[in-house]
C-alpha cells in the first residue's frame, strides 16, 4: 500500500482525537498571491477516498456542505481533505513550508493521473508540524477539546438530526463489526457509528 504524507486534517471533537484545531495555525501574513497559488494546488488534487458525507468547517462559518468536501484528494506525495482549501481561502490558515515549496517547484499544478495502488494517509508529519507551529492561543487549542459530557450531548443531537434526515431507523441491524443497533434507513450502519466512525454529518 502506498504511503503518502498527510496534511490538513483538524480535531473532530471526538473524544481522544490527536488532531489540533486550524484557528491554531492562522496566517493573516500569507502572500496572497501564494494563497491564491496554493488554492488552486489544493483544488485541483486528485481524489483518492471518499467518505459518507461531506466535513464542517471548525470556524463555524456558514459554508455550504460542498465546500468542504466528503473527499480526500493527492497530487500522489501529499494527501489533503477536500475541504483543506476553504481554510486557506477563507480563513487564512497556513500550510507547511515543505508543501508550499513542493507545489511551488511544480509551478502550482497538479501533474498525477491518479494512484494505481490503495493508498494510506501518514499523519506522522502533519502531527509533528502541528506541534511546533500552534500558535499557542489558549482559546484556539480549548476549541473542541471538550468535555466527555459536552461530546455525549453533541453526539446526541447529531444522531437525532441523522435518523431526522433519513427518515427513520430500518429494520437491518448495523453492520459495523461488533454493533447491533439498528441502521438508518437507506444506509447499512446506525447513526452513531455512520457519526463517530464513518464520519457522516447531518
Amino acid at each position: 500500500m502506498k504511503k503518502l504524507i498527510a496534511i490538513g486534517f483538524w480535531n473532530d471533537g471526538s473524544d481522544g482525537c490527536p488532531m489540533r484545531n486550524p484557528q491554531e495555525f492562522v496566517d493573516e501574513h500569507l502572500d496572497p498571491p501564494v494563497r491564491e497559488a496554493m488554492a488552486h494546488y489544493l483544488r485541483s488534487g486528485v481524489e483518492c477516498a471518499r467518505y459518507l458525507g461531506p466535513s464542517w468547517c471548525r470556524f463555524g462559518c456558514d459554508a455550504p456542505p460542498e465546500a468542504l468536501g466528503c473527499a480526500d484528494l493527492s497530487d500522489g506525495f501529499w494527501m489533503w481533505p477536500e475541504g483543506l482549501v476553504h481554510y486557506v481561502e477563507h480563513h487564512a490558515v497556513g500550510l507547511p513550508d515543505e508543501f508550499v515549496e513542493h507545489a511551488r517547484a511544480r509551478g502550482f499544478e497538479v501533474r498525477f493521473d491518479g494512484l494505481e495502488e490503495p493508498a494510506q494517509g501518514d499523519l506522522d508529519f502533519w502531527t509533528e508540524w502541528c506541534e511546533v507551529h500552534s500558535n499557542e492561543d489558549p482559546e484556539a487549542i480549548a476549541l473542541f477539546r471538550r468535555s466527555a459530557e459536552e461530546i455525549e450531548v453533541a453526539v446526541r443531537e447529531i444522531v437525532a438530526e441523522l435518523v431526522e434526515k433519513h427518515g427513520g431507523l430500518g429494520s437491518a441491524v448495523c453492520s459495523w463489526i461488533g454493533c447491533d443497533r439498528p441502521v438508518l434507513k437507506g444506509l447499512a450502519f446506525c447513526p452513531e457509528c455512520a457519526h463517530t466512525r464513518m464520519q457522516l454529518w447531518p
